[in-house]
């Protein structure tokens, strides 16, 4: 099931306040910058742990504060916010329960239609305070594990967050600029795919503070080409699509296991009847070159 994390409006407070004097922005926040310029105590692992949907939420705040807004503007005192990551891979119905109508605006305590129920054990009676705002993550390649029904819907906005490419602006590594690549192989994958299968900027975010050819074979050896593997279903040739050279149709991060010759010695007349096998190539993920050919046509060697 997903976890829960309360993110206490304090907290947030702190951030925005950072930000409004100039200590830190919305992108040190995304970065996971904030205690390298700070001397904050707040907890680290839900300040790092969460840094875009943070950074939204600090945006969001940093935008009602300033004078333009009006004064009239509704406003939550004591505000808190509870986070369910991956909402979508528990039992939607059993982590909500009777709080699906709760939730709903009309019913909160105060309200005009304000309802409440009594808790099964304590028998206390229960309602859903003004000041909660409830967020649920979900990963869109995930979607398929519980069906988000449409009850739940109407009691949420949905916003899609795709892969933040500008994050990778100015990362390269031995000549290999990762924000390109990372945009062909998301857009290859949108193609081939679908488009809530593209990978996301974080597995390439280590790079910022560490780029390296060695990281980036580590990233894209036991990460993206296992990731790969799962959304193809071990199909090769489909991973040898995205991973591909410009201009030609093979890969050099995976090639053929055997040879023509190698085939027809073993399978003799029947090595027509095979399908290829396919290998991931060592070299190639220790090659500058390989990464730059699937997103520049004539990558220098």
């Amino acid at each position: 099931t997903g976890s829960i994390v309360s993110l206490d409006m304090e907290l947030l407070r702190e951030l925005v306040a950072y930000v409004k004097k100039g200590v830190i922005t919305i992108e040190d926040i995304k970065q996971k910058r904030v205690f390298e310029k700070t001397e904050s105590t707040l907890e680290k692992f839900i300040v790092n742990g969460y840094p875009g949907l943070i950074a939204e939420l600090i945006e969001a705040m940093v935008i009602e504060a300033s004078p333009t807004v009006n004064d009239d503007t509704p406003r939550s005192p004591n505000a808190r916010v509870l986070i369910i990551d991956e909402i979508n891979r528990g039992n939607i119905a059993s982590i909500f329960g009777e709080l699906i109508t709760l939730i709903e605006p009309s019913k909160r305590a105060g309200a005009d239609e304000a309802t409440e129920v009594t808790l099964p054990y304590s028998k206390e009676k229960f309602s859903v305070p003004s000041n909660i705002y409830i967020i649920g993550t979900m990963n869109t390649a995930d979607r398929s594990l519980v069906h988000v029904d449409t009850a739940l819907r109407r009691r949420f906005t949905f916003i899609e967050t795709p892969p933040d490419l500008d994050v990778l602006s100015g990362i390269s590594v031995e000549g290999i600029d990762i924000q390109k690549l990372l945009e062909t192989i998301n857009n290859r994958i949108e193609l081939i795919y679908d488009r809530e299968h593209r990978i996301g900027h974080s597995y390439l975010l280590p790079l910022r503070a560490a780029p390296s050819l060695h990281k980036l074979a580590s990233i894209f050896a036991d990460q993206i080409i296992p990731l790969l593997e799962e959304y193809f279903f071990d199909d090769w040739a489909r991973i040898q699509q995205v991973l591909r050279s410009q201009g030609k149709s093979t890969s050099p991060f995976v090639t053929p296991k055997y040879s023509q010759e190698q085939i027809q010695t073993l399978l003799g007349d029947q090595a027509e009847q095979v399908a290829t096998v396919y290998q991931k190539s060592s070299s190639a993920i220790n090659d500058p070159a390989s990464y730059i050919s699937i997103y520049q046509a004539h990558a220098d060697q």
